[in-house]
């Protein structure tokens, strides 16, 4: 069958050439149209395709955006608390120091004021003899029996502080033998040897330093461990009376 026949649709019978031009203008319009509404399905759903895409791409990059600023929000508070936690502890720290001065000072007045103390020798000679007492309590003497030999305790002061002291040494063995003497003890096994061989050091302000069984045992009852002593019990009054409760402190003893 050829074209003509199937243009008209009618049967078949020769076509002049006019009607065969016009039978293929018809037919190359039909091509044509379908040509193109095939190419606009193809062109819409390219530009579909594109559009989805385009979307899918946009989440995408809208999510790894929103994921990086919230990373780097989080680094930011991180660097920040870092920051604010460096900031924080310096000024503690620079509190702190600030306080330990003042505590410091406190602590410096007082011992200067025990150094006026005994310049004052009639001062002096009384504290050393209760300071040589306290040493030979704390040297157990007070506990010695019959069955025991005598024990003499090397006793050592300040050079330049010997004579005051050499009264009060002798006053202190005098004075522990007859505390102890009521007690059934026999205290008066113990003596105490003023020696003059060795010293304390020049840098301390004075007291005495006890020893027996040739110095294994001894005792340091000097100004300066009784200021230290001091200085650790009062530590938190002091700090208490200069700066109030610690905002941190929870318990209280």
């Amino acid at each position: 069958m050829s074209s003509s026949q199937i243009a008209s649709g009618g049967p078949s019978r020769a076509l002049n050439d006019d009607q065969a031009d016009q039978e293929m203008k018809k037919l190359i319009e039909f091509i044509r149209h379908e040509a193109l509404e095939k190419s606009q399905e193809i062109k819409l759903k390219a530009d579909e395709d594109f559009n989805i895409e385009k979307a899918k791409i946009v989440r995408e990059d809208s999510v790894k955006l929103e994921q990086n600023f919230e990373k780097q929000v989080k680094q930011n508070e991180v660097k920040k608390r870092i920051v604010e936690s460096k900031m924080n502890n310096a000024s503690r720290l620079a509190v702190l120091k600030r306080q330990q001065e003042l505590v410091d000072q406190v602590f410096e007045q007082v011992e200067a004021q025990l150094k006026k103390k005994v310049e004052d020798s009639k001062v002096y000679a009384k504290l050393v003899q209760t300071l040589c007492v306290e040493g030979l309590e704390k040297l157990g003497l007070s506990q010695i029996d019959e069955t025991q030999p005598s024990v003499t305790v090397r006793v050592l002061v300040r050079n330049h502080l010997v004579e005051v002291a050499r009264k009060s040494v002798k006053a202190a063995e005098d004075e522990f033998k007859a505390k102890h003497k009521k007690d059934g003890l026999v205290a008066s096994k113990v003596k105490l040897d003023f020696d003059t061989s060795e010293y304390l050091s020049d840098n301390s302000i004075g007291g005495v330093h006890l020893s027996i069984s040739n110095g294994s045992i001894s005792v340091t009852n000097t100004i300066e461990s009784r200021i230290q002593l001091c200085t650790e019990k009062a530590l938190p009054m002091v700090r208490l009376s200069l700066f109030g409760p610690s905002p941190n402190r929870k318990f209280y003893n």
